[in-house]
């Protein structure tokens, strides 16, 4: 019993002189160990920063430029690419100091021409696509002497850049203007369709304010003829809101006036509803050409509030036909309905 108290009380001695002679060897040697320490933690973070990070962001920035070429839109991997460049710079700076500004000056060179590339490449794209669609149309399908596909889908292309003016439209001539050389100056439509009247095709902006339906028929060649269309676009000075509130009250309502009530005073004017109200639920503005070639035009306005108070329209649509001599567009028809 002795000779184990005795083991156990040397062994506690034992660990506590061993301890402190590691902590005087570890004291001994402690600020060149942490000397070394703090220099290879040092030169690890400088790596990174001079070389791991340059090679992420110009990874980063390359592979924005391959992504831009298939997918869209173009302004978030250019936003991108412009990111990178910053960082770039800031690495850069912190290379020339440690020394190491060679390699970060070359990735800062890589990542500013991958901005070019994406961005010449756009330009690029964007040529190539509409030449090869006047091309692909100009070399086969319009053949002079062949007659038009009856396939739709060969005059379709879901992609295609809007680029139509509202005088684009008003000079097409019916009975005169073919398929193919509205496809030359403005290249394939967006959709198509085939009716009973003939084929229809849109030319559309993408925003659903904007866009323009023809019509073509065959001629006896065989060949797709202009036969009338409608475009539709905006309202000038009229702004469109989701939650429209009414603000028409029964006294003015009632002062509306259509062309055919002009014996009581004179039509009302777009121009005039338009200075009072300015915001409506809905609006368009059309332009209508006949296969006879009579162009006309009109305007219509949604001012309906299902939530309106009773003394104010809760339903009110109004219609407008253009005036050439008057230069304005006047009250043709209006739709009028209140809560009771």
């Amino acid at each position: 019993m002795f000779n184990k108290e005795s083991k156990r009380y040397l062994s506690d001695d034992h660990l506590k002189n061993g301890d402190q002679v590691f902590e005087s060897a570890f004291s001994n040697q402690g600020p060149e160990f942490e000397s070394a320490f703090q220099e290879e933690k040092a030169e690890k973070r400088h790596f990174f920063l001079t070389f791991v990070l340059p090679l992420i962001l110009l990874s980063v920035s390359w592979m924005s430029v391959f992504l831009s070429w298939k997918y869209k839109p173009i302004i978030v991997y250019l936003a991108v690419i412009v990111a990178c460049f910053v960082l770039a710079i800031v690495l850069f700076r912190m290379g020339q100091k440690l020394g190491r500004f060679l390699f970060t000056a070359i990735v800062l060179a890589l990542i500013g021409l991958s901005f070019f590339a994406t961005l010449g490449g756009s330009v690029y794209r964007g040529a190539m696509k509409k030449y090869r669609s006047i091309q692909q149309v100009s070399q086969s399908d319009l053949d002079e002497d062949k007659p038009d596909s009856d396939d739709p889908k060969d005059y379709e292309d879901e992609s295609a850049i809007y680029n139509w003016t509202e005088e684009d439209f008003e000079n097409l001539k019916p009975k005169v203007d073919t398929l193919r050389s509205i496809i030359k100056s403005h290249g394939k439509a967006n959709y198509t369709e085939m009716e009973s009247s003939g084929l229809k095709v849109r030319y559309d902006r993408g925003d659903g304010k904007e866009y323009i339906d023809l019509t073509f028929v065959k001629n006896k060649e065989g060949q797709y003829v202009y036969d009338g269309g409608t475009a539709i676009y905006p309202v000038d000075g009229v702004a469109v809101v989701d939650n429209y509130s009414s603000n028409w009250p029964e006294e003015q309502i009632n002062s509306l006036r259509t062309k055919d009530q002009e014996i009581f005073g004179p039509a009302t004017a777009l121009s005039e509803v338009v200075r009072e109200h300015p915001q409506a639920k809905r609006d368009w503005r059309s332009i209508n050409v006949h296969s006879s070639r009579i162009i006309h035009k009109s305007v219509d306005l949604d001012y309906t509030d299902q939530n309106s108070p009773i003394e104010k329209a809760q339903l009110l649509r109004l219609s407008f036909e253009y005036n050439e001599k008057k230069k304005d567009y006047y009250l043709s028809y209006n739709s009028v309905a209140r809560r009771y």
